[in-house]
């Protein structure tokens, strides 16, 4: 009693093998293919396991199937083991990218004041390189002012002595 599908025939199939692999659709999509496969089998099987079992006389003959039943029973669990771990990992990974996205657009707000407080800098840079143009124009001429003003007496005396 085996259960074969022929997947190349087989709609589902085909559209499962057309999503993209990284999609979560696709996931899902594996997950609800491989249930269908199986409730497909059952069906196939159902029937034949039941008249196997309505004909025998022991009923305990069937314990040799205990295994199989139980490993498929473990199967179906851990899926939805699968399916929630799968689940708790996306909504981890959504979480991480939406706080990565609002770090970015804090740091463009905070490069947008970095660059505005970098331009009023070099408008006061300005101002101070102009304010130590004049301070510097302004202790020169207290410097030499005196030494220039007696130099034009003393020639302005000698022109007027001699040459007057």
């Amino acid at each position: 009693m085996q259960c074969k599908k022929n997947r190349e025939n087989d709609s589902f199939y085909g559209a499962l093998t057309a999503l993209p692999h990284h999609s979560k659709n696709y996931i899902a999509a594996v997950f609800d293919f491989f249930f269908a496969t199986n409730i497909h089998c059952l069906k196939i099987l159902l029937p034949q396991w039941r008249e196997e079992v309505d004909k025998t006389d022991r009923p305990y003959r069937f314990i040799n199937y205990d295994p199989l039943i139980q490993r498929k029973q473990k199967e179906f669990q851990d899926e939805r083991q699968q399916r929630s771990k799968l689940n708790d990992d996306l909504s981890e990974i959504q979480s991480i990218m939406k706080k990565n996205i609002t770090d970015i657009l804090d740091r463009g707000e905070k490069l947008d004041n970095v660059q505005n407080i970098s331009a009023e800098l070099m408008n006061k840079s300005s101002t101070f390189k102009w304010g130590t143009r004049k301070l510097t124009l302004q202790a020169r001429l207290q410097q030499y002012l005196p030494l220039v003003v007696g130099v034009l007496i003393v020639g302005f005396i000698i022109y007027v002595k001699f040459f007057w």
